[in-house]
């Protein structure tokens, strides 16, 4: 039987929408004291910082996509929103224009909830 602080900690880990539908709290008790299937995994400096590399170019592709993001919004002008309005239908004359701009705005747009993940 777990104890509050146990519990606590499976209910409200921040992963656990993310991760997907369900994990079980063994799982977690694991994941979290690294024994049965998690024994294998990194462990900072003990195995020399394994997982600083490819953390850092996670996090650097994550700012580069929100430079595409940005630079295509404020540069390009390309913003998702407009393509709501009135004003979107009579843009550029052509249904190839709109497709095109609709899909720029929408990739810029998808580039920003990479970001974050």
């Amino acid at each position: 039987m777990p104890s509050i602080l146990e519990y606590s900690s499976y209910v409200f880990f921040c992963c656990g929408p993310i991760v997907g539908p369900v994990f079980e709290y063994s799982d977690f008790k694991d994941f979290c004291e690294l024994t049965n299937n998690y024994k294998t995994l990194p462990r900072g400096l003990k195995d020399g910082f394994s997982t600083f590399g490819p953390a850092l170019r996670e996090c650097l592709g994550g700012f580069a996509v929100l430079g595409i993001h940005i630079a295509g919004v404020l540069i390009g002008g390309f913003d998702v929103y407009f393509c709501g309005t009135k004003e979107f239908i009579d843009y550029g004359g052509s249904i190839w224009k709109r497709i095109f701009f609709y899909y720029m705005a929408m990739t810029g747009q998808r580039f920003m909830y990479y970001t974050p993940w």
